[in-house]
């Protein structure tokens, strides 16, 4: 028999895929934009023939990335990943192969190279991790958490306040500024994190136990706010605590 805890577990996977679609729909752009550079570059490369050569085949992922992002493919989003990781694969080998990639042969553009083959290993596992969560929830079986996020996300993305709302800002200039939406439908909460001044598009979105939100009011009449582990002051919170 499926417990609390499950439940709640099932809607947080549902959630958390949820907010990785919207991140890769947004991505995708960014994507195609790169693809564009890429083909560019590779009609009109000068390079050696192996530099030429990779940033050919560079391309042509690109492109085919960027084409199944916006198909309903249940496995499209290893593909991101997948293409990250042969970027940063083939940065080191142009370096490691004697006689490949002579224009990288000076000690500075070979650290170069290195620390840009090493740096895209971590999109590559991040990206890796959500398609890998997105590809788990779209299994058959997951049809009522996925129309359940879907609804409670219309609902804490449409303009203005609401009753049913809290609603508070957070964040500073050095930490980014963050809008936090949260409702409780049941015995649970729903939280969604946009970039202050966008609440159209999640940042974050997860579905947490009663007990791992708290509010806190302060003798100086600010709000504490605790989220799982993280804490932080909240301002402008409607409706008033």
């Amino acid at each position: 028999m499926e417990t609390l805890n499950d439940e709640i577990a099932r809607l947080d996977m549902a959630a958390r895929a949820k907010g990785g679609e919207v991140f890769f729909s947004r991505g995708r752009w960014s994507l195609l934009f790169l693809s564009l550079i890429l083909a560019a570059l590779a009609i009109e490369s000068t390079a050696s023939f192996y530099e030429t050569l990779s940033i050919r085949v560079a391309a042509f992922f690109a492109v085919l990335t960027t084409v199944i992002l916006w198909s309903n493919w249940r496995y499209k989003f290893y593909l991101p990943a997948l293409f990250f990781l042969s970027i940063g694969i083939g940065a080191l080998f142009l370096v490691a192969v004697p006689g490949i990639g002579r224009s990288l042969q000076t000690t500075l553009n070979r650290v170069f190279w290195v620390c840009r083959g090493g740096v895209l290993g971590i999109p590559s596992y991040y990206l890796w991790r959500q398609a890998r969560l997105f590809s788990a929830v779209n299994a058959p079986g997951w049809e009522k958490e996925q129309y359940q996020v879907d609804h409670w996300l219309d609902v804490l993305t449409t303009p203005g306040r609401t009753q049913e709302i809290i609603e508070f800002s957070t964040g500073s200039f050095w930490t980014r500024y963050y809008t936090y939406r949260l409702m409780r439908p049941g015995p649970y909460w729903v939280i969604a994190k946009f970039n202050r001044g966008n609440t159209r598009r999640p940042f974050e979105y997860r579905v947490r136990e009663l007990r791992a939100v708290t509010f806190m009011m302060l003798p100086v009449g600010e709000t504490m706010v605790t989220i799982g582990k993280r804490r932080m002051r909240a301002v402008n919170v409607s409706p008033p605590m």
